[in-house]
C-alpha cells in the first residue's frame, strides 16, 4: 500500500507498508523507486518526508537504502527525510 499526502508547497508524506516477507520486500522497493524517481524528474519538490513504525527494521532499512535519513521522532513513528534534486 502506498500513500502521498501533498503536505505543505514542494514537500511530499509518502506511506508505504513494508514487511519482511522477501516479495514484498521486492515489490515494495520497486515501488518506492518508481515513486523517487517521479517525483526527481517532476522536478518540483524539494523532498519526502515519511514516517517509519519503531521496530519496523525492514521499512527502515528500505527507505535507508534510498538515502532517507531520520529527522525526528514522534511517539512510536520515525521520520524519516529525502532531500530531492540537490
Amino acid at each position: 500500500m502506498i500513500r502521498l499526502e501533498d503536505i505543505d508547497p514542494g514537500n511530499w508524506r509518502l506511506g508505504l507498508k513494508v514487511t519482511e516477507e522477501q516479495t514484498t520486500y521486492a515489490a515494495d522497493r520497486a515501488a518506492v523507486g518508481l515513486v523517487l524517481d517521479a517525483l526527481k524528474q517532476d522536478g518540483r519538490y524539494d523532498k519526502v518526508v515519511l514516517c517509519c513504525i519503531e521496530g519496523n527494521d525492514a521499512a527502515r532499512k528500505l527507505y535507508e537504502q534510498f538515502g532517507f535519513a531520520e529527522t525526528e521522532r514522534d511517539e512510536d513513528e520515525i521520520v524519516m527525510e529525502l532531500v530531492l534534486n540537490q
